[in-house]
């Protein structure tokens, strides 16, 4: 009879020893990081070339037969920026950024100017 007590306590032990380590979580590791999405490359400001000439207002400039790089549109857009006055009747190639107003030309703010001929043709 001892045998069997002895039995069974052993047999309850390793059942109850089964359910606690079923009770336990398992242990955790650190969820992986997810990887770092590239960022898109900035887009080059757009250039644009054509002729320098002054404004219809004292001080004012604008930006005659200009081609957007790519197209072969013709358009004409008020200039601004520094140093314009410089490639009056230059031709030349400007980088900058376009904005559209309601009403008149389209304003091209000039971020570099760079002379591509001393004359328009």
């Amino acid at each position: 009879m001892k045998r069997v007590m002895s039995m069974l306590a052993i047999a309850g032990l390793c059942s109850l020893g089964a359910a606690v380590s079923a009770q336990t979580p398992p242990p955790t590791t650190p969820a992986a990081k997810p990887a770092k999405a590239e960022k898109p490359a900035k887009m080059a400001a757009p250039t644009y070339t054509g002729c320098v000439a002054e404004g219809t207002k004292k001080g004012t400039f604008e930006l005659k037969d200009a081609t957007a790089t790519g197209s072969t549109d013709k358009m004409t857009y008020d200039l601004k920026g520094k140093g314009l006055a410089a490639h009056v009747n230059h031709k030349v190639e400007v980088t900058g950024k376009v904005a559209k107003p309601a009403t008149g030309n389209e304003t091209l703010t000039a971020k570099s100017v760079k002379m591509v001929a001393d004359k328009c043709s």
